[in-house]
């Protein structure tokens, strides 16, 4: 809100000082001073940018939400796992994946610990496709990593940030 304020009235003070040089650089002729005074046809311009700015601000906010939502990483970690992660759009995609391990289920935690794994979102077995989707029903953005985990054992066998 204070981003689209700023912006706002920095596009009120570019309408003034464009107007100002536009008025010194032209003379206006009889008509369009009976038409309209030029502080009311500066008050126009300026609700007309204000209305793009919002329209505009609120386009570019969108696009933060979005561009936040879209994080991705790649596994690592001492078992053999390859493969990599991308989290949007309430969706985990897991791609190129394989590993040496049976039981394997993909969590989304905040952090890449036993404890973390055990407190995060559990999305189900991994089935050792090079391809798999889950769909999230959490809010995606409040784990910080994806983890290969085996739950029987209670370990830990590969993990990815996300970024």
């Amino acid at each position: 809100m204070r981003k689209t304020v700023m912006m706002g009235t920095a596009l009120l003070g570019l309408s003034v000082l464009l107007a100002a040089c536009a008025g010194a650089d032209e003379s206006m002729d009889d008509e369009e001073m009976d038409g309209a005074s030029s502080s009311e046809q500066m008050d126009e311009e300026s609700m007309d940018s204000g209305d793009e700015m919002d329209d505009e601000s609120m386009d570019e906010e969108s696009m933060d939400e979005s561009m936040a939502e879209a994080r991705s990483g790649a596994f690592a970690g001492d078992m053999m796992v390859a493969g990599s992660v991308a989290v949007a759009d309430g969706e985990v995609v897991v791609t190129d994946f394989s590993a040496d391990g049976e039981g394997l289920h993909l969590y989304l935690a905040e952090g890449d610990d036993q404890m973390a794994v055990e407190a995060g979102l559990d999305l189900g077995e991994l089935t050792g496709d090079a391809e798999q989707t889950f769909e999230v029903m959490d809010d995606a953005a409040d784990y910080t990593h994806a983890v290969v985990y085996e739950p029987m054992e209670g370990e830990v066998y590969a993990a990815a940030e996300l970024m």
